[in-house]
């Protein structure tokens, strides 16, 4: 996902603040490429990133490390507008990288867009129904 983020185009990036929101992921991506400093899968995903993404290079120059925290992250839906998500992430033990994120609509708004955009989406893909005997 980080990699998507980064690497999109202003306009096609979901975030709408990325000026903020940017910077935050790619610190966090710092924080943990330090632990991983001379591995060569870790080493060819940050070359490739920063070749692939000037704004990321830039970044990363930086130096800046946040560790993951709660936030609230504001993304952009062509047709829901603009849809304010707060974040909170858990760690797994063991797994130092591997974190299990989960976004709520921060705002009684983009509650109400989210339902909006669920009930569409049930609409278009109806659930699958259970066959007699299953």
């Amino acid at each position: 996902m980080v990699r998507t983020l980064l690497t999109a185009p202003g306009p096609d990036c979901p975030p709408v603040f990325r000026d903020e929101e940017l910077p935050r992921a790619a610190a966090q991506l710092r924080g943990a490429y330090g632990r991983h400093v001379g591995e060569p899968v870790w080493e060819t995903f940050v070359h490739r990133l920063c070749a692939a993404s000037p704004f990321f290079a830039r970044l990363r120059e930086s130096g800046d490390v946040v560790p993951p925290g709660p936030h609230v992250e504001t993304f952009r839906h062509e047709a829901a507008g603009e849809i304010r998500m707060a974040s909170v992430s858990l760690s797994v033990n063991g797994m130092p990288e591997c974190r299990i994120v989960a976004c709520t609509p921060d705002d009684e708004e983009s509650l109400q867009r989210m339902e909006s955009l669920n009930r569409h989406n049930r609409k278009s893909r109806p659930l699958l129904k259970e066959e007699p005997g299953s």
